[in-house]
This record gives C-alpha cells, sequence and structure tokens, in this order.
C-alpha cells in the first residue's frame, strides 16, 4: 500500500510538473504574443507620427507658398498701380503742356495778326 501511495504520489508529482511546464510555456507564449502586438503597435504608432509630420510639413510648405506668391502678386499689384498713376501724371502733364503750349501759340499768332508781336 505504501508503494502505491508513492507511486501516486510520484505521479502526481510529475503531473503537476507536466501542468507547470504547459502553464509556463503558455506564459511564455501569452508574453511573447504580447510583446510582439506591442512592438507592431508602436511601430503603427511611429508610422502615424511619421506621416503626420510630413503631411504637416507639406501643408507648412503650401502655406508659405501661398504666401509668398500672395505676397509676389501684392507687389506686383502695387507695381502696376504704380505705373499707372504715373502714367496718369505724365499723360496729364502732356496733355496741360500741349494745350498751355497750344494756347501760347494761338496768342502768339492773334499778337502776329493784330500787330501786337
Amino acid at each position: 500500500l505504501e508503494s502505491k501511495i508513492m507511486k501516486f504520489a510520484d505521479n502526481c508529482q510529475n503531473e503537476n510538473q507536466i501542468e507547470g511546464e504547459k502553464i509556463t510555456s503558455l506564459e511564455n507564449d501569452y508574453k511573447r504574443k504580447t510583446q510582439t502586438q506591442e512592438g507592431k503597435i508602436a511601430s503603427l504608432e511611429n508610422e502615424y507620427k511619421r506621416n503626420t509630420q510630413i503631411q504637416e510639413g507639406k501643408i507648412l510648405s503650401l502655406e508659405n507658398d501661398y504666401k509668398m506668391k500672395t505676397e509676389m502678386q501684392e507687389l506686383k499689384i502695387a507695381s502696376l498701380e504704380t505705373d499707372v498713376k504715373e502714367m496718369k501724371k505724365m499723360n496729364e502733364l502732356m496733355y496741360t503742356g500741349y494745350v498751355c503750349g497750344s494756347y501760347n501759340q494761338l496768342t502768339h499768332y492773334r499778337n502776329i495778326y493784330h500787330g501786337l508781336a
């Protein structure tokens, strides 16, 4: 009876050891899979951050291009407006000079006609 009890105890110990090894193996598998998934998640998060930064960089670049082009167009408009103002002044001066010159010539010819020159 004692040998049967010892044999039963040995069997129980062996089964407990096998179950313990299975549990340890399952725990290790779980840890490995969890670490792999965490690594994949971290990798995806980093890729998302990188892509977001790239998109933000592109958006900033486009915004800067837009600002620069807008400023250049505003400068061109201001330059053209200045040119137009100067041309108007020149036209006014030329017209004034032409009218005054014509008036002076007419006065001169009238004086000659009337013998005042």
